[in-house]
């Protein structure tokens, strides 16, 4: 998500900006009632303080989200790494701090706002996972009206929502060819 703000940011020195199962900020908070999908709702109390954060140490709501998350071949692909993100959130605050952006896209500022308003001058190379219960494809239909340069979008096969762990191959090849085409980057 963070990408799409970059450009706004420091436009003189981003190139392209590819963001991975991240749908327009502005996009998102919009329109999430159209296409909230069970897999979201199922997770909506992320909003709510001390008992998500909890509810993510524990290993059995990491294994449910997920199992819940990724596209069904790769489910026990993420089941296996369930333990180590376990791990990860155990720290004090490592919960919280994983939380925090989930929450932040739903009550941005009037100034985020305003940041994210101009269009992308940049190309934008926009990766989702075809069986993405999160974000399914129509989270992503209005990523033009946020964009003046080149959009391309890539749909990973037998992907869920989380691209860089069940496809990383296909990842890095998504964005060895945007760096190449788009970038001039050898």
């Amino acid at each position: 998500t963070i990408a799409w703000a970059i450009p706004q940011i420091i436009p003189a020195m981003t190139g392209g900006i590819m963001p991975v199962s991240a749908p327009h900020p502005l996009q998102v908070r919009t329109s999430m009632p159209a296409f909230i999908t069970l897999a979201a709702a199922k997770y909506a109390f992320f909003q709510t303080p001390f008992l998500a954060a909890r509810g993510l140490r524990s290993g059995r709501m990491v294994r449910s989200l997920l199992k819940s998350w990724s596209a069904k071949p790769n489910r026990s692909l993420m089941l296996a790494e369930a333990d180590r993100y376990q791990a990860v959130l155990k720290p004090p605050f490592a919960a919280e701090c994983a939380l925090r952006p989930l929450r932040e896209l739903r009550t941005l500022s009037a100034a985020e706002r305003k940041m994210l308003r101009p269009r992308v001058t940049c190309p934008v190379l926009a990766v989702r996972g075809n069986a993405d219960p999160v974000l399914p494809a129509q989270a992503y239909a209005h990523d033009a009206d946020h964009t003046s340069a080149p959009l391309g979008q890539v749909v990973l096969p037998h992907t869920g929502h989380f691209v860089p762990e069940e496809s990383p191959d296909l990842l890095i090849r998504s964005l060895s060819q945007f760096a190449q085409t788009v970038l001039h980057v050898d």
